[in-house]
């Protein structure tokens, strides 16, 4: 029945139930659910909306950019870098990251509605109508995808960031020269955010009591699926850190892509000594000095930088392991929208070294270079959607980029074994014990390939 869709995980699990994953994102849900009564589990159609949820996406993200830089070029180099990032190869090709493509959307209409409910001055009804219609469409993101309730917080940075200032004589004061600096510019802002910044959390935090009410308890999350979920303080917490910087690095250079990053695919940070402590705290200083650059509020592009920052972290955090556990270790499919930020901060750092070339012929060395970026990505896209293809290819491709995982040995040997194929297994679910001894799931599928080649002493043992 269609009501359980309110009351199931996105697993279809009851969220009531104690081993629920908690997931709730029954909108996503109710658009397998149209596909199914339209063509059942024929993967065309599932597909075909994926590919025509991001390409909305990628128009409405082109829209977004265009009122951020206020130029045409700078928007369409952003929604091409964005179009074609390999990073959302599994947001898209794999059906169950259409809950990011839909959060995204709704986010982006939210930021729209939002944006109409400050443009309009003189009509006040109508200002209530599009900020009502940001919240509607925030929590339609929220019921897609758990991430979407950042949406708030990105309506606000907007808001900062790009706000119109009351004038002096509609404040009621006249401002001292020396006053019109920057740190009056930031703070002007705020304090017109606050009377919004409230309702907004507020909306936020109903939302949450809610959920967790719903829930009725938090998820559990097994060790296998998150390791450092057994680490002691402070290696947990370096582990996790570290993994931030590794999404980092997924969306500079996503040229190694894995389907599975569980057990063992990234060695956990066990030691102070650890020289990717060091790589974690110089992201973490580059992070925080573009920070407060951007907040230093002299100047336009010190805005566009804070809210492409905004539009990079925020939506991250849920899935951060930084405030709560989460049950994977790295999913690429939850850098979907903070690649928005991403690219539309590698495309203004593009803009401005073409507007402004340091030495002779950088401007046209730079374009070369963007010209190289946007094929080799679009030829990564296309390479990874072949990998997508089947899970022999999928789980085999990740086995390329990690031989440390038990899960991703397991996986392939499984995949082989179900496709009838007596022989070949074996060595995948060995190898998955050799990496991994106690493994469960690969002694039981090395004990059913034994029973089938009737090596049953060897089954026994």
């Amino acid at each position: 029945p269609w009501v359980e869709l309110l009351r199931n995980d996105f697993w279809g699990k009851d969220i009531s139930d104690r081993d629920s994953h908690k997931s709730y994102r029954p909108l996503t849900v109710a658009t397998f659910r149209l596909n199914y009564m339209l063509h059942e589990l024929e993967p065309l159609g599932y597909h075909l909306v994926n590919v025509l949820l991001h390409s909305a996406v990628v128009y409405l993200y082109v829209l977004l950019c265009g009122v951020v830089f206020s130029e045409v070029w700078p928007a369409l180099i952003a929604g091409l870098l964005f179009a074609v990032h390999p990073i959302h190869t599994e947001g898209v090709s794999g059906i169950v990251g259409r809950a990011d493509l839909m959060c995204a959307l709704f986010a982006i209409i939210s930021l729209f509605c939002y944006r109409n409910s400050l443009e309009i001055r003189a009509n006040a009804r109508r200002r209530v109508f599009w900020f009502v219609l940001s919240l509607v469409s925030t929590l339609c993101a929220a019921l897609c995808k758990e991430i979407g309730i950042t949406t708030s917080l990105l309506c606000l940075a907007y808001q900062i960031s790009f706000h119109k200032r009351k004038s002096s004589t509609q404040q009621g004061v006249v401002r001292p020269q020396a006053r019109q600096s920057s740190v009056y510019d930031l703070l002007s802002a705020l304090r017109e955010t606050v009377p919004r910044g409230l309702v907004l959390m507020m909306f936020s935090v109903s939302f949450l009591w809610a959920r967790l009410k719903l829930n009725q308890g938090p998820p559990l999350f097994h060790v296998d699926n998150n390791p450092a979920l057994g680490f002691p303080t402070p290696f947990r917490q370096l582990h996790w850190s570290y993994l931030c910087v590794y999404n980092v690095w997924l969306l500079l250079s996503p040229s190694q892509l894995c389907a599975e990053y569980a057990m063992g695919t990234i060695p956990p940070v066990t030691s102070l000594s650890d020289p990717r402590n060091l790589l974690t705290l110089a992201t973490f200083a580059g992070l925080l000095s573009l920070s407060c650059y951007s907040a230093s509020y002299s100047h336009s592009h010190h805005r566009k930088i804070m809210f492409g920052l905004c539009l990079t972290v925020l939506p991250f955090l849920p899935a951060s392991n930084l405030f709560f556990p989460v049950g994977f270790v790295i999913a690429e499919r939850v850098l979907y929208i903070p690649s928005m930020g991403f690219c539309l901060l590698v495309s203004y750092g593009f803009h401005l070294l073409v507007s402004r070339p340091i030495i002779k012929y950088f401007s046209s060395l730079a374009k070369i270079v963007l010209i190289f970026l946007l094929l080799a990505q679009s030829f990564k896209t296309l390479s990874r959607n072949f990998e997508w293809k089947d899970n022999v290819m999928l789980f085999t491709s990740a086995l390329r980029v990690s031989q440390t995982s038990a899960k991703m040995w397991n996986f392939v040997g499984n995949t082989h074994f179900k496709a009838g194929n007596n022989t070949l297994p074996e060595p995948y679910f060995r190898k998955s014990l050799e990496v991994e001894p106690l493994f469960p799931p690969a002694h039981i599928n090395l004990v059913r390939i034994l029973k089938r080649q009737k090596r049953f002493e060897e089954a026994i043992e």
